[in-house]
Parts: C-alpha cells; structure tokens; sequence
C-alpha cells in the first residue's frame, strides 16, 4: 500500500483529533453561529441560537466555524466567511481543496496536488511543495512528507516535521508518523511505533506494534497485532503503563471528559488517570461533547443522551440518529439530528432538553424503506464502528 493512501486516512483521524484538548480547539469556538439549510434543504447559511438565518442561505454546504472562520462550498470553490457572512480571503484561489482552520488559527490547502499552510490573514506560511502534509498542532510543528518525483517507486519518502517557516526541524526519517498531541507524537520505524517530544527524541522507544494518542497525555497500545485477541493498553507520554492490555477498543477524549472504551463487547468510560467511571454496559458509545455523549444500550434501543455521571439526559425518536457526533455532537449547546421518513428526510438543531431550535425538510419523489434503513445502517456505522472515519476509532 503506497503511503499517500494510508496517510490519507491517517490524517483524517488525526486532522480531526488533533482539534481536541487545547483553549485553541475549533469545537470550543465562541461563535454563535451553526451550518444550516433554507426551509427546502436546498441551500446553505447559518443560524443563531434562536434558529434565525442571520447569514443567507446561498452555498453548496457550510461547516461548523472553527477559529472564528466558517467554511462555505460553491460548486469546487472554498470561501471562507466571518460571523458577518464576508468572505475573508480575499482573491485567493482555494479551488482544488482546504482544510478548516485547526491550532494556531493554520489552514492547510493544496495546489495542484501538493500542501501548504495559511495563517489567519490567509497568507503563505508554508508554500505548497509537500506531498503530504498534517495539521500545525498548539507544539507549532507540522508533520510533513516531501513530494515524491516518482509515484511508481515504492522507495516513497518518509515522514518528518516542520516548522511554521516549512523548514525540518525533525529530518524525515520515519517510516508513518502522526500530528502531536500533548508534546509526543507516535512515530513508526519499520514495523514498531514509537513516541517522539517536540525536539525529536525519544519519549519512549518504538516496541509497540500500535500506538495512538488519546488525548489527556493518554496513548493507547497494543504489543501484539497477531494475537488471538487482540487488546488495547493505556500508558502516559512517558510510556508508563496506566492500564494494561485489556480493551478491545479504545477511541479517545473530547472535550476534556471522558473517553470510550469497549471490553467484552459493551462501552463505557475512563477518566485521565485510567480509572473506569461508567461502567461497560452499552452497545456503542460516543465521545462527550458539550458534558454530553450519546449511547446505544442495545442493537435495537434508541439513541440516548448521557451526562458525565452516566444519568441518562434525553432518549430520541424511532428514527431520529445524531449527524456527525463524532466531529461534533453536542457543539455550544446544540446538536444536529436527522430524522428519516419514506419520502423525506427532516434534518434539526435541539438542545439537551430536546427542544427543536431550527428544521429544514428534503422531499424526495419515491418511497424509499430500504433507502431509510440503509442510512441508518450507515450511520451506526459511522458513529461506533472500528475504522479510520473518525477521530476516535481504532482499528482491530
């Protein structure tokens, strides 16, 4: 597998985790102001607190803001707007991709295949010259990978980091390596990961066969890939083991509270120090955002909005499943739901007293069960499953 495609997942994981755990966090962002569609579903804007359009609905989609910024869509063009709806970047050409704005207030876009960085005034900070590039994390370092002239040589470049001129601070000599998180950042060398501080020594050597950052100083382990069983380890940046191998899964911290694991099939929750808070009793279970997390207790249960304490704070509908709760859930109070019908999907804003602050309604022109069940599938799918979608899965 050429590394551009497994950095590709990588860095989705980690583009979105590394957006957790700082006074920087793009989830933490003041703005008042939510994605949302006119009355149609047909375009998008954003919203208030009250659910007014207080930016008119004229995108092809809009993001959450992050760092003060919300990111809009017309046909392959990025905007980027302020909470007044002006577009802030002026001429620049940010046609072929970007990023949202992550630590730092950075944004990472690509021209014609290669990465750079941006500031906040959307000036150049790192030209677009690397064939891979991650997110500037609140260590000021970037992890980076040159382009490779010949994209038929498996001999691909390895990975290292930079620094916000684009210069190595840490020479590329890593094999795979991730953003840092709470001053490590997992590294491989050949087959064994490792972690690596801000001046490119090791915080501990590279014996594991997996490693990724929790958050929290948290780091999740396996020693052995090829096992029956396979089994998650905690240890903090210093590679003491907090917990032994003994989850067969772990996803990771949000909003400083508290992180999901699974063991004997069922989720719960640990706290900083490793210590099991709620009990492993549900089906699936996502990240706290906001003080809130939702969980499935069965297969076939509803979905449910817990507190940090476990006590169960709202159950939805039949067919009411959260959008994106792994980028965001709950975000300044609010969380988006999806509601599915034969011939039409209702997408809303509630709070945690599920009260329904702003809707909007995409008619469709057939009856479409299989089509309402296959999303709910998906979604599932998307929230708890194993893979690299979101910032907190793992894979077995």
């Amino acid at each position: 597998m050429k590394k551009s495609f497994f950095f590709a997942a990588l860095m989705m994981v980690a583009a979105m985790f590394t957006a957790c755990n700082s006074g920087s966090d793009p989830l933490n962002d003041s703005t008042k102001l939510w994605p949302a569609c006119d009355a149609k579903g047909e375009r998008w804007g954003y919203m208030d607190a009250s659910g007014v359009l207080t930016i008119t609905p004229m995108y092809d989609h809009t993001s959450y803001f992050c760092c003060g910024y919300g990111r809009a869509v017309v046909g392959s063009n990025y905007f980027f707007l302020d909470k007044n709806g002006k577009t802030s970047q002026g001429t620049l050409d940010l046609s072929e991709y970007c990023d949202e704005f992550f630590y730092n207030n950075c944004l990472r876009y690509r021209v014609n295949g290669l990465y750079g960085m941006l500031d906040n005034s959307f000036n150049p900070i790192i030209q677009p010259i690397f064939g891979d590039l991650g997110t500037m994390t609140k260590d000021g370092l970037v992890l980076a990978r040159m382009h490779d002239s010949n994209p038929y040589d498996d001999n691909d470049e390895k990975f290292g980091y930079v620094n916000s001129k684009g210069e190595f601070v840490i020479n590329p000599t890593f094999e795979y390596a991730s953003d840092f998180v709470d001053g490590v950042a997992a590294v491989s060398v050949g087959e064994k990961w490792g972690a690596i501080n801000t001046k490119g020594e090791y915080a501990f050597t590279a014996t594991y066969d997996r490693l990724r950052s929790l958050g929290e100083g948290l780091l999740a382990f396996v020693s052995d890939k090829n096992a029956a069983k396979v089994v998650y380890g905690i240890i903090d940046t210093k590679g003491t083991v907090i917990v032994p191998e003994q989850y067969v899964n772990v996803k990771g911290f949000a909003d400083n509270a508290l992180c999901p694991v699974c063991k004997d099939d069922k989720w719960g929750y640990i706290d900083n120090k490793g210590a099991l808070k709620i009990g492993c009793n549900f089906y699936q279970a996502a990240p706290f955002y906001d003080g809130y997390a939702w969980i499935l207790r069965t297969e076939d249960s509803k979905y449910e909005l817990i507190g940090t304490d476990g006590s169960s704070v709202l159950t939805l509908g039949e067919k009411e499943v959260p959008v994106s709760v792994f980028e965001h859930g709950f975000h300044n109070g609010l969380c988006r739901i999806k509601v599915s019908g034969d011939k039409s999907d209702t997408y809303k804003y509630i709070d945690s007293k599920g009260t329904t602050v702003y809707s909007w309604t995409i008619e469709y022109n057939y009856p479409a069960p299989a089509r309402v069940m296959g999303e709910r599938k998906m979604n599932i799918a998307e929230m708890f499953a194993a893979t690299p979608y979101g910032p907190r899965f793992m894979n077995k």
